[in-house]
């Protein structure tokens, strides 16, 4: 018993640390705020820029479809779709800032010096990783509902929000995707000792392997068997899961390649794959 609230004792003591470094580091507002802003940007600042200047081939049929797009109602739909990929990016690339720049700056040694116990310092930087990923989670919706409700208000639009409980889904399985992401970040930095080689191959695993192999499994059924147990199509099958109509799922370009079961056992199963491996490589490699 004692040793269980000794245990429980470090682990909030790291937590906190970590937090109070994260809190403190330029690098995590940077990537928080450009991904936040970039979404915004592509989702609502360009699509309206189109919207009030149509090219000379774009009905008004069309012009109507854009600005419905953009409305509060489809809120969900707009955002989530950039999750698979667009976002997925930035939440790995904190994933690596957090767990890799300790072992760029080589402060490792110094803090286990301390004797907080490898497990225990692990633990605080992934629950504040998870955090950081829900706080990243909330800003893009929070910002996109502020600019829906512009775009609305400027059009004399009708302001039909999601429901509550649409939006809570919307945000888990959000959660969900970018922290497998992070988390696989951690670990590719954790496995590398660094943020450089492991934000580099991380992106290119990313945007590059999958996306290769989300093009080829139109034309073969191995590269469909494959794609459809990775990350990437997982994480496009959720998002279009939790958008609520299923005629905006066509809309937002997200595609269910599995059922939504599916989908979240599988990032469910990456995320702790991810963690395992991250543990045990910390807790057995040397951090120097």
């Amino acid at each position: 018993m004692i040793e269980m609230t000794k245990m429980s004792t470090t682990i909030s003591d790291s937590f906190m640390a970590e937090l109070d470094k994260a809190i403190r580091r330029p690098a995590i507002w940077v990537v928080i705020v450009v991904g936040t802003t970039l979404s915004v940007a592509f989702n609502y600042g360009v699509s309206y820029v189109t919207y009030t200047n149509p090219g000379s081939g774009v009905s008004a049929a069309a012009q109507q479809e854009m600005l419905t797009t953009m409305l509060p109602d489809q809120m969900i739909a707009t955002v989530i779709a950039g999750f698979p990929v667009f976002a997925s990016a930035f939440a790995l690339v904190l994933g690596v800032l957090i767990m890799g720049s300790e072992f760029s700056w080589g402060t490792f040694k110094t803090i286990l010096v301390q004797r907080p116990g490898r497990l225990s310092v692990l633990t605080g930087k992934l629950l504040v990783l998870s955090g950081v990923v829900l706080a990243f989670v909330l800003t893009v919706f929070v910002s996109a509902a502020i600019s829906s409700y512009t775009i609305a208000t400027i059009e004399n639009a009708s302001v039909n929000w999601p429901s509550m409980w649409d939006v809570l889904i919307a945000i888990g399985g959000g959660w969900l995707i970018l922290a497998v992401w992070a988390v696989f970040g951690a670990a590719l930095a954790t496995l590398f000792r660094g943020t450089s080689l492991a934000i580099g191959l991380g992106l290119v695993h990313l945007l590059l392997v999958e996306g290769v192999l989300d093009v080829g499994r139109q034309t073969s059924n191995i590269l469909a068997d494959l794609s459809a147990a990775l990350p990437r199509s997982n994480a496009s099958s959720l998002a279009a899961a939790v958008i609520p109509s299923s005629s905006e799922v066509s809309e937002a370009g997200v595609e269910a390649t599995v059922g939504s079961t599916q989908a979240t056992l599988v990032l469910i199963a990456y995320l702790v794959g991810f963690v395992l491996v991250t543990s045990l490589v910390f807790y057995k490699r040397d951090v120097t």
